[in-house]
């Protein structure tokens, strides 16, 4: 049932986006409510001693949250492309030993890419690929984080990058088929996506996290929180 709703949401949601009137229906919604809901039903996933990943970390927001959940013995690893907001990450949690804060990009396969920063505001939302100029990024599929640089596997991922979301899934296929990751929580940028001639990739993370073992609940118009069958 909770299949279908999803499927249903998210049409909706695409005929609001053609509509124009996503933005005013936002309007009438508490944002700080409309996050806690998320924040908590994610949270609630995560226990003491639990590896957690922060992808798409921005300062710092729920790796806060994550290393109070997981404890001394637990660990969180922050995965963030722009150096600002590495830099701030760096001057809030750098004296915690149970964290490891990668300045790069998680994507489909391993490479590079161009991105614009807005290094005057680390949290700017504009940061984003470019295909003339900006910074070379390193990106690299979680998949191979595991593989090649020894990162423990995750017993709880949050996803956050501003519409590559459907890469980054598509980067960590063997993983999301490791026992040990319980639950995967998702942030979908559908204006984003659609932007991006990606109109249809919630379908295609939705499908992906049942191919792959797990529940899917929309907890909100745009979250998804996956916890194994």
């Amino acid at each position: 049932m909770n299949h279908i709703i999803a499927k249903i949401g998210i049409h909706l949601r695409g005929v609001g986006r053609a509509l124009g009137i996503n933005k005013l229906i936002g309007q009438f919604v508490d944002s700080e409510k409309y996050e806690e809901k998320f924040s908590e039903a994610m949270l609630s996933q995560v226990q003491e001693g639990d590896i957690a990943w922060d992808i798409g970390a921005n300062v710092g927001f729920y790796t806060n949250r994550l290393l109070k959940r997981v404890g001394g013995q637990g660990r969180v690893c922050a995965f963030e492309p722009s150096p600002g907001s590495v830099q701030k990450l760096m001057e809030r949690f750098g004296e915690h030993d149970n964290i490891n804060i990668f300045n790069y990009a998680l994507g489909e396969e391993d490479g590079e890419i161009n991105m614009l920063f807005d290094e005057n505001d680390p949290t700017s939302v504009t940061n984003k690929i470019s295909l003339d100029g900006g910074d070379k990024v390193k990106v690299m599929a979680v998949d191979s984080v595991i593989l090649l640089q020894g990162v423990p596997t995750p017993n709880v991922v949050k996803i956050d990058v501003e519409g590559h979301e459907l890469s980054v899934i598509k980067g960590m296929k063997k993983v999301l088929q490791n026992k040990s990751l319980r639950c995967v929580a998702i942030e979908v940028h559908f204006g984003l996506l659609s932007d991006r001639g990606e109109k249809f990739a919630p379908k295609e993370i939705e499908d992906v996290l049942l191919l792959s073992g797990f529940y899917v609940d929309w907890v909100d118009r745009s979250h998804i929180i996956a916890l194994r069958k």
